[in-house]
């Protein structure tokens, strides 16, 4: 979603990721799911500069309970989050949405 205020517009993606890497719903991204539970999603459309991005675990309670997200790369065109049990990095399901001027 694009919104206009005055000189310039702000962008705001969001989706939801399955632990597999499969976009469960969201536009404007693709994910890339790599081993260790990091995903990297890049942007359709890159923002001006470098977005706020805000990640949650997403799933039934019994898995994602001990669950963690930490997002640990940001750009204009991207970011990469790793989600993680308190051993260990795990795949889960997450949502996010990033924000700011396009």
């Amino acid at each position: 979603m694009v919104t206009s205020h005055g000189d310039h517009e702000d962008a705001h993606i969001f989706g939801v990721v399955g632990a597999n890497g499969s976009i469960v719903s969201g536009k404007g991204f693709k994910v890339d799911k790599n081993r260790g539970g990091i995903y990297m999603i890049r942007f359709d459309q890159p923002f001006a500069e470098i977005p706020g991005v805000t990640c949650t675990i997403y799933g039934h309670s019994w898995m994602s309970f001990m669950m963690s997200i930490s997002v640990v790369e940001i750009t204009p065109n991207y970011f990469v989050c790793q989600t993680s049990t308190p051993d260990r990095p795990e795949d889960s399901g997450f949502s996010f949405i990033a924000v700011g001027e396009v």
